[in-house]
This record gives C-alpha cells, structure tokens and sequence, in this order.
C-alpha cells in the first residue's frame, strides 16, 4: 500500500506538470508558494553588528529562506529549516519533552535535553538564557520567514555560549490586511492548526500569529500538545525611529517521554516506552511568556542607535524516572538590555565601520525537586536559587581598503557572576559563588575577485560556560546543594579559511575548512542507580576538524537544486576519566559525514514537487566508542498546488516521509547508563493540509 501511495503521487506529479506547462503563460506571475524567487544574489545579514551581504561577509553564514525547505512539510519543529546546512546536526525532534538538539561543527552536541552551546535568537530577541541553555517550545516552523545560520563561533559578537548562532526572523509585516490559515493533519495523531492576521495603517504595521499543535507520537507515551501566540507591532516615526514591540506566549500542558531503550528493547518492539519512564509518569508542561522592545534611530549618514531589551518567564515543571529527586520544579527568569552604536567614515578612500556596545543580562532559576512516588510527589530533597548575571562589552571594526581587501576585527568581554542560595537547610548549606569572565576576539581577512569568488581567513575564540542546571547536578553524594566546584568552562580556539561565490544569479557556492582545539570540554555521563539524571565534567581537550561545502542551483526559475555536505572529524586530545584514557576516541553523538539534497521543481500554474534526502554516516554513542549507531538515510517527498480563487491563495498539500521505510533513530542518549542509547523514529508516514491566504 505504502509503495502504491508513493507511487501514484509520483505520477500525478508528472500528470500534473505536463498539465501546466500545456497552459503555460509567459505572462504569468505565479511563482513557487509564497512567491519565492529562485535567485542567489547576495542578502544583506541581518544579525551582524554591521550590514553586509552574506557573500562579502568574512565568516562562514548560511541565509535560508525558509520557504524553499519548508512549503509543503509537515511543519511539526524548526528540523527542516536547519538540516541541510553544512556542519549542523539536528536530533530529537519526536520526543517533546526532551526537546530539539542541536550541533554545530560539533559544538552543542553534549545536551541531554535542549540546546547547548549554540546561540539561537528571534527577531534579535535571545531564546538562549544567559548561562546558554535554549528550548525551542515556543517557536514554530509557521512563525519563520527567514534565517541565518553562523557555523562557527561568534563570541566576539554573542558572547556566551557561541559556538554557532542560528537567527531566526518571523514573517514580514504585511503591506495591507493580510489573513491565513494553515491546517495539518498526519501520521500518529498529529494535527496542527495555524492562523496569522495583520495589517499595515499609516505608520502603525502589525501581524498577530496563533498555534495549536498536537501529536499522539510514534512511541507509547509521547504524547505532547502546546499552543502558541506570537504578536508584533512596529511604529515609524517621521524623525526617522521606530519602536518595535514583540509578545510571545507558549504553553504546553503535557509532553510525555517514552525514555531510550536497549537495542534488544528497540528489536522487540520499537514503538515501546521504557518501563521505568511508565511507573513514574516521565514527561513535563512548560508555559512561557516573552515581551521585547526594540527601539532605532537614524542620527545622521553616519551614525545609527540601535537600543533592545527583553524579559522572559518559563515556569517548567517535569517527571524524571527515579524516585530520589524525581520531580522538579523551576521558575525562571530572565532579561536583557543592550544598546549598540555605529558610525561610518571615509578617510583616504578606505571606508570604517565601527560599532560599540553594551550588553546586560540576568538570569534566576527558583529550583525545587520532590522525590517522585511513581508519579505522585513526595517530600521535598533540594531548594536552591540560581543566579547568572552577566555585564558585557564588545567593539566591531571593519575596514574596506577597496572592493577587493577588507578586514574584520572584534573583541567582546564578559563578566559573569553566578550564584547559588541554598534554601534547603536540612544538611547544611550549601550557597556558594563563581565568576567566570572571558575575552573573546576574532581577526578576519577576506580578498573579493568579482562575484566569482570571495576568500577569507578567519582567526576567533569563544567560551562557553557551564549552564546552571549542570552545576546543579552534583555527582558528590555529599553534596548538600551550591555548584559542582570540579565543573569549569570551556575554551575553545578556531581557525577558518573559506571561500564563496555565485555565477549570473543561477549558481552559488560556498566552502570552508576548519579547525578547533577545545579546553575542559564539557561532557555528559550517568551514574548506576541514579539513570535518566545526567551529569557533567570535563574533558581535557578536544580537537575538530572538519571541512563543509554547500552548492545551489536553479534553471529558468522552475528547478532549484541544493547539495549540502560535510566531512569531519571529532576526537578527544586528552582525557581521562574513571582511570580509562580515551585519547583518540571520537566525540559521540556526531557523525563523520552527512550529506543533504534537495530539489524543488515548479511550474507556472503553481504546482511544485519536491524530493530530499538526508544521509548521516556511522557514530559513536559513548566516550568508549564502544557502541556504534548505524549511518541511515532518510527520504522524503512533499507536493502542492497554488490556486486563486475569490482574493485568496489556496494551497493544498501532501507529504510523504521517510518513503523508503529507513530503520533509524530520532536520538542517541550520550553515555546513557545500561546502554539505553536509543529512540527510535516513525518509519513511513505522511502528512496533509491546505493553507488558505486573503491576497
């Protein structure tokens, strides 16, 4: 049946396009859905402190119209928006309650749950907390028009917990009274529900999104529902200012986690929780709200007032499946401020761009855990409140000698301070202080020939620090609350050369090759007796290699073609623990080689079929690389149509997944006690929908 469905999808794709182009008009306007223009000529980079375009910037960027990789898909997490870029590994996107993981050029690739190491910010707003630990609960697939994907680190801009940054921007505000609404339905129980109004009057524009997804899961006990609401306004002033305001609210009343198995476990039944995971009830409901405001004024030609700030709350409370500490609760909070000024000269003909700023942000967990009674909660073990205060300064200077010769430099410092106060006074106290400051610079040097081809070199550091819920979890059976005093941050030098280009707006290209040496990497592990609850220590050092390269092409703005690939490296330079040397042994969790490949082909009348394949080779799931996860490829098919009818666009669509019923896992759990490394993931499965537009 499986093989039947795909089947006649393909011929009706075919059926379909031979259809269109019989009534092709060159006059037509129709483009691909959401009016995507095939072209790959420079974008101007939005989240860099100055405004380039992507081809000239000295760095390694991906920009992504997310349109070209999303139209169609099931749209269940931000996966599909990331996966075909070079150097990034995206896991975890079926268990809710774990959430999405995330690497880039292996950075991040320590997180048990979340995303570490990496920073990911909206609309300039930071989804990463001061101490560098980020959920992606409260964003959606339907929320992002547009993103960047910096796939080295940017401390020097960023700051803590650099590693890589991901930019995501939401949907433009609309130019007149713009309505939508999206309905999905899928495999598993999933359906999703989608609405957007927005409308521009005078000076005042504004968009108001709302988000109801649902999903019953693949494996027993992963269900999981959230909502989300995303609104914002912006108002230009005649003084040339304008204030923008931003509010988001999410709210998932229950994500259940079905745990990781054995791989006797996954061959008996791969659609099984573990047992523990069911007699204590695993699983977790978030609600979080966001305000921000960004306000910017144009002071002159040459200078510019840029002025943001943000206050976040996450009340999180979750099941783990252990009695001792079993349920936690945590109140968090955290904002920001920063303020950025730029100028711009010419002196002598060599143009300077210089920007300065400051940055302040704080960040207070209230942390409680009970002992978990088989899902019922017990006494109260652990009380603490955890703080991350953080006073930034960084400098940007680009210097462009000629069209041909540029140079980048930048150096930001961080003062951090974080702190503990144990309010569980039982055994003691437990309070305590760290401060953990850095200085983070990056050199870069570029030489531009034409469009053709833009090499450059680039020399940086950056630092990330351990997050606060990984000071928390103390091994020492001792401990009686305060920080793990044997955790440190981790240090990490970089060195890039790449280079990029684009041929007549129908070619573009873009390598990098890469090196890393990392200090006290930090790495997770768990105990006997004390599963599912992950701890952290450090590494020695670590070195990555790696090399990266990505291609696109299109033909007559029908056919768009992307090859992405990346070749690399991972090893433990030193590092000992439990009197065993893992010299040599390769980081877990990251594949030497992934490759990912798409095309998209369209046709005038607005019909479009689109074909991706993603391949991950071989890798290891533990430190010992005693246990290798086989590589796997998965395939995916998605079809729509764009229709006018009565002022509206209606756009129905199909997706088949993983067609070729690929046996693989959504994620490995790193180090896992028992050897219950694995999750497994849908094999074939499909999804289908219709969005409707006002035009």
């Amino acid at each position: 049946m499986r093989h039947l469905l795909i089947l006649c999808a393909i011929i009706l794709s075919f059926l379909l396009a031979d259809i269109s182009y019989a009534q092709k008009d060159t006059t037509s306007t129709y483009q691909y859905p959401d009016s995507v223009d095939y072209s790959f000529k420079p974008v101007e980079v939005l989240g860099f402190l100055n405004k380039f375009n992507n081809f000239e910037l000295p760095v390694a960027v991906t920009s992504v119209n997310n349109a070209d990789f999303i139209n169609g898909s099931k749209m269940l997490t931000i996966k599909n928006s990331l996966i075909h870029v070079p150097g990034v590994v995206v896991s975890n996107n079926e268990n809710f309650a774990q959430d999405l993981r995330l690497s880039i050029r292996g950075f991040g690739s320590r997180s048990a749950f979340g995303i570490r190491g990496i920073k990911l910010l909206v609309d300039g707003y930071p989804e990463t907390t001061p101490d560098g630990q980020s959920q992606v609960d409260n964003i959606d697939p339907s929320l992002i028009e547009y993103s960047e994907i910096y796939r080295g680190s940017q401390s020097s801009v960023y700051g803590n917990a650099a590693g890589g940054v991901v930019n995501l921007f939401s949907y433009k505000y609309p130019e007149k009274q713009l309505f939508k609404l999206n309905l999905t339905r899928g495999s598993f129980g999933y359906d999703k529900v989608t609405t957007s109004f927005g409308n521009k009057i005078k000076n005042l524009q504004f968009l108001v999104t709302g988000i109801v997804n649902k999903y019953e899961g693949y494996r027993d006990h992963s269900q999981f529902r959230n909502s989300i609401i995303n609104a914002k306004t912006s108002f230009k002033f005649k003084d040339k200012s304008q204030i923008e305001l931003n509010i988001n609210h999410s709210s998932s009343p229950y994500a259940y986690d079905p745990g990781s198995l054995t791989s006797d476990q996954v061959d008996i039944n791969r659609t099984s929780a573990r047992v523990n995971n069911l007699d204590y009830d695993s699983g977790e409901n978030v609600t979080q709200n966001r305000i921000g405001v960004h306000y910017n004024k144009i002071l002159s030609k040459k200078t510019s007032f840029d002025l943001r700030s943000f206050y976040v709350e996450r009340n999180f409370a979750n099941k783990l499946p252990f009695e001792n500490g079993g349920q936690i609760d945590i109140d968090r909070f955290w904002w920001g401020v920063s303020s950025t000024y730029k100028y711009a000269t010419i002196i002598n003909n060599i143009q300077w761009l210089t920007a300065v700023g400051v940055e302040f942000s704080a960040q207070s967990d209230n942390r409680e855990r009970y002992n978990n009674l088989q899902g019922l909660r017990g006494n109260k073990v652990f009380d603490q409140n955890e703080s991350f205060e953080s006073q930034s300064f960084f400098f940007q200077q680009n210097v462009i000698f000629s069209p041909a010769f540029r140079l980048l430099a930048g150096l930001r410092y961080d003062s951090n301070q974080l702190t503990a106060k144990d309010f569980f006074l039982i055994n003691g106290n437990g309070s305590g202080e760290i401060n953990l400051n850095n200085l983070s610079p990056i050199l870069s040097y570029s030489y531009r020939y034409g469009d053709f081809l833009n090499l450059y070199m680039s020399i940086s550091n950056h630092y990330e620090t351990p997050t606060l819920n990984e000071l928390s979890n103390n091994p020492n059976t001792e401990s009686i609350g305060g920080f793990n005093p044997n955790l440190n941050a981790q240090i990490a030098k970089n060195y890039e050369i790449g280079t990029k280009g684009f041929f007549k707006s129908k070619f573009s290209y873009d390598v990098a090759l890469y090196h890393s040496r990392t200090a006290n990497e930090i790495v997770p592990y768990e105990l006997q007796n004390q599963e599912s609850k992950t701890y952290y220590r450090n590494a020695g050092s670590t070195k990555r290699n790696g090399i990266e390269g990505m291609i696109k092409y299109q033909h007559n703005n029908r056919l768009l073609f992307n090859l992405s690939t990346s070749l690399s490296n991972y090893v433990y330079a030193d590092y000992v623990a439990d009197d065993t040397s893992y010299k040599g042994n390769h980081l877990p969790g990251l594949p030497d080689v992934t490759m990912y490949i798409d095309a998209v082909y369209s046709t005038f009348s607005g019909f479009y079929v689109a074909f991706s394949n993603y391949y991950k080779s071989e890798y290891y799931a533990d430190d010992r690389n005693n246990m290798k996860i086989p590589k796997s490829t998965l395939s995916n098919i998605r079809f729509g149509v764009s229709i006018t009818k009565y002022n509206h666009k209606i756009e129905p669509f199909l997706g088949l997944n993983n067609i070729f019923d690929q046996e693989y896992f959504s994620n490995i759990r790193l180090n896992a006690y028992g050897k219950r490394y694995f999750e497994p993931a849908p094999k074939f499965n499909v999804h289908f929908g219709v969005s409707v537009t006002s035009i």
